[in-house]
């Protein structure tokens, strides 16, 4: 009698496995990029965070999390380029749709992308190729990118009328 209540409850236990199937509604139908609960960030993004700056090491490992995190779900990531202050990449269009790219992201990568993006902003490549537009055209750059940006707008000139510029980066 014994094996048989054991028999009966794994075999409940069984029948209901698939009851609640990750990335499916109730009825069983697949769940839309709308329907997925929210993430938060990882128990790493949170501890590099803490600290309230991100250095170029928590910033790569956060994105080889994240790198690891979309290729674990299929979805890896194309054409990726490590530059000196920011990493490049392609994030394919099934992943945004499916909500994995979204997910990997807010985990791993989100705060410290916007942390560091934010904190780097001065030295970013359009920021340099818009100040040696400007010392090309015979002016003095300012130092935020922010002033950077409006002054070379004010000149006329923009990223795209700058790239004969960026040799000299």
């Amino acid at each position: 009698m014994k094996h048989a209540a054991k028999a009966l409850v794994l075999a409940a236990a069984l029948a209901c496995a698939g009851c609640s199937v990750p990335g499916a509604s109730a009825d069983g139908a697949p769940l839309t990029r709308d329907e997925l609960p929210p993430v938060g960030p990882s128990a790493q993004q949170t501890m590099a965070l803490a600290d309230g700056s991100v250095s170029l090491p928590e910033y790569q490992d956060a994105f080889a999390r994240y790198e690891d995190c979309m290729s674990d779900a299929g979805q890896p990531l194309a054409n990726i380029t490590r530059g000196e202050q920011v990493i490049a990449y392609s994030v394919p269009d099934e992943a945004v749709q499916s909500g994995d790219d979204d997910r990997c992201y807010q985990r791993e990568f989100a705060g410290i992308d916007e942390a560091w993006q934010i904190a780097n902003e001065d030295d970013s490549f359009t920021t340099r190729l818009l100040r040696a537009c400007l010392i090309g055209h015979g002016l003095t750059p300012l130092e935020s990118a922010v002033d950077v940006a409006e002054q070379a707008a004010a000149a006329g000139l923009t990223p795209e009328a700058c790239q004969g510029y960026a040799g000299s980066l």
